[in-house]
């Protein structure tokens, strides 16, 4: 199956809405996406309400203290988690209590030998979140892997949530466009209150030389065509 190379994904994060409820005055600025006077209000082109802020004094406490980076001179600067430029921030909703996400998509792609040719795909760990309980992943996201030769696992570093699917097809006419079945393509629900995911994907035949072989013929892995696992809303 051919699928085209993905690079990025979003994902939606959950904001405890209890966190938020501080106290009276500070509920009615965060229902109306207001930023303390005298802090930035903006990251490139995203809001930062509060209890949000980039510098100390415009932020509720250092849960929802975020970093704002110039990750490229020539494009505008990105909101990012703190010690993180793996998932940059898009939009922040209060009401309702989101955050938009941007992350890659990792692969695994072997030649039609069986040998592993994308070293990216050897570090099939991924830190979706990278941040703390206050932001799980939202239930109206699916973890989902594309391929004919596909096992894609998703969990939490505590080893207390791992759940996965696999994607497969003989051929490339079994494969029916729009559909997510288990046939070149497989998905799972995230269940409530899953944060700090790790995902990896690998060959149904992992561990030995027919890894990906038996499919290259018409789901080739290469710059353009790989077998992916990512999360989308």
């Amino acid at each position: 199956m051919e699928v085209k190379h993905q690079q990025q994904v979003l994902l939606l994060l959950s904001v405890s809405s209890t966190l938020l409820l501080i106290n009276n005055d500070h509920l009615i600025l965060a229902s109306n996406n207001i930023t303390l006077q005298g802090c930035p209000e903006t990251c490139g082109s995203v809001k930062i309400p509060y209890p949000f802020g980039t510098k100390q004094g415009c932020y509720y406490n250092k849960k929802f203290l975020l970093n704002c980076k110039q990750t490229n001179p020539s494009h505008s600067p990105k909101l990012f988690f703190p010690n993180s430029t793996f998932s940059n921030i898009l939009h922040i909703s209060i009401q309702p209590s989101e955050i938009l996400v941007k992350g890659k998509v990792s692969r695994d792609c072997y030649d039609k030998s069986g040998k592993l040719i994308d070293k990216q795909s050897k570090l099939r760990s991924r830190m979706w979140t990278e941040s703390n309980n206050m932001f799980p992943l939202s239930t109206r996201n699916k973890f989902i892997g594309v391929g004919c030769d596909t096992v894609a696992i998703i969990g939490v570093r505590e080893g207390s949530y791992m759940a996965g699917c696999v994607a497969s097809c003989y051929d490339i006419n079994d494969v029916v466009n729009g559909s997510c079945s288990g046939i070149g393509c497989c998905e799972t629900d995230i269940p409530p209150g899953v944060s700090n995911v790790v995902t990896f994907v690998q060959s149904l035949n992992n561990g030995n030389s027919t890894n990906h072989s038996l499919v290259h013929h018409f789901n080739p892995c290469e710059s353009n065509k790989a077998r992916h696992h990512f999360i989308y809303d």
